[in-house]
């Protein structure tokens, strides 16, 4: 049986992680009190539910393993010491009610911990109030095992229900696999290094042959000049985000109805997402920190991942499949629907050129080039000259979930900052409402609740004029 590798993409968010930046994504997912009669949450429970679940969500009893001499992308394997209670713990009593600043401080404090690699790399704490009857789940799971469209996946799987009381769902029997040894490793990978020159030969003949194959190619090289234009020139001024991190984490959330936006998107005179009103919210809200801290307001670039998954894939075939597109901010432009305007204008001209098709083509090809040359790529898409912060956007479930009996009220997302990116901001919609968590550097952005109030404000603003 073939090993499970990390794609590409996932070996290169593992590799990712230094002494200052770690590698996972976090859930604050924010549970109301049981109704009168109902049963208290307690961790047995939790563990139940998501024991059940554990068969379509294979790659939670899976741990990283790294293959010898790095001949070969690390491998999932099956953790043969897999134990329910390492990854799902119950902590001390929260002494204070769990409103939203409590919840932020929590998540921080989850961004700044780290993952064990020997282990599954995921866990999740149950956190419960001394007051009020609230109780929060605070999960994390490291990006190399899934993005925001795969955990969400994952949560349908094994810990939310769409109903208050569902039928009880047994336990699942599995039995690991036996985890390969060192010698295997090296065998496997030697094989598949075999199979992917005849493959990649077979692959180029046929291509070489294929008429469609030469149309495709010939489109993409068209459209690369003008998408290596808009999405990796450096930009023309400095970034304020640009700062060597550290491991202390700010964290901080904005709640935006999504009915709003969407009557703001609604109101522009040419076409617009709600993405575009949720970048000209940031676009804004970074307007009013640069002015909080005296600098004059200029142009900045968003990076924005753009998912390719295949939303029909096999809950084995979990991975990241994610192209971006950089959009400029207009933060010297005072007028917030010009603002708007002027990214809307951007994001339809990316689409319709079709740039993160084009940058996932070229980026897959350059990580077939020499070291250099796929060194020289990574930096290029990376670096702060390319963009300063990361804005991504994933929509989660439009009907409300339970946990174990619980009502979710909340699920907000983070996401690690980036080496000289002091800052990055996620959204998660969740029963009408947009959660935007922001992560940022408590030493490079010590304010992050001025930037999430900046967008409450900036929405206030556009709504007012819809």
């Amino acid at each position: 049986m073939p090993l499970d590798r990390l794609t590409p993409e996932d070996a290169a968010i593992l590799a990712l992680e230094s002494p200052t930046i770690a590698g996972h994504t976090c859930k604050a997912i924010v549970l109301e009190p049981a109704a009168p009669g109902a049963p208290d949450l307690d961790v047995a429970a939790l563990r139940a539910r998501i024991a059940a679940g554990l068969d379509d969500a294979p790659r939670l009893r899976r741990r990283p393993v790294p293959t010898p001499l790095g001949l070969a992308r690390p491998a999932w394997v099956d953790d043969e010491d897999f134990d329910l209670a390492r990854h799902v713990r119950r902590s001390a009593v929260f002494p204070d009610p769990l409103d939203d600043a409590a919840v932020a401080v929590l998540a921080a404090r989850a961004m700044e911990e780290r993952l064990d690699r020997a282990r599954p790399l995921w866990s999740l704490e149950l956190v419960q109030a001394a007051e009020g009857g609230r109780a929060a789940l605070v999960w994390k799971l490291h990006h190399a095992l899934a993005d925001g469209t795969e955990a969400l996946r994952l949560a349908d799987a094994v810990l939310w229900d769409r109903e208050p009381a569902p039928p009880p769902r047994p336990a699942a029997r599995w039995t690991p696999e036996p985890a390969p040894g060192a010698a295997a490793l090296v065998a496997a990978a030697l094989r598949e290094r075999t199979g992917e020159l005849v493959g990649g030969a077979a692959r180029a003949v046929r291509g070489t042959a294929s008429p469609a194959a030469w149309r495709g190619a010939a489109r993409e090289a068209r459209r690369l000049p003008g998408t290596v234009a808009r999405d990796l020139l450096p930009e023309r001024f400095g970034s304020p985000l640009d700062a060597r991190p550290g491991v202390r984490r700010d964290v901080s959330f904005a709640a935006l109805a999504l009915d709003d936006l969407k009557r703001i998107e609604h109101a522009q005179p040419q076409r617009t997402t709600v993405n575009d009103v949720l970048l000209a919210l940031v676009a804004g809200a970074l307007r009013r920190w640069m002015a909080h801290h005296g600098e004059a307001p200029h142009e900045l670039r968003a990076k924005v991942p753009v998912s390719l998954h295949d939303r029909h894939a096999h809950p084995d075939a979990l991975a990241n499949r994610d192209s971006f597109l950089c959009v400029a901010l207009p933060l010297a432009e005072p007028d917030p629907v010009a603002r708007l305007g002027a990214i809307a204008a951007e994001t339809r001209l990316c689409k319709r050129e079709h740039d993160p098709e084009t940058l996932d083509a070229l980026f897959g090809a350059l990580r077939h080039a020499s070291r250099p040359v796929a060194r020289l790529a990574a930096r290029l898409a990376s670096g702060p000259r390319t963009f300063a912060l990361e804005v991504s956007n994933v929509p989660g479930p439009a009907d409300p979930r339970w946990v174990a009996g619980r009502p979710v009220s909340a699920v907000r997302s983070l996401a690690e900052i980036g080496e000289r990116h002091a800052l990055r901001i996620t959204a998660l919609s969740y029963a009408g409402t947009m959660h935007v968590g922001l992560c940022a550097d408590a030493g490079a952005v010590q304010d992050a609740p001025v930037l999430a109030a900046g967008m409450r404000e900036e929405a206030r603003e556009l709504l007012s004029r819809a």
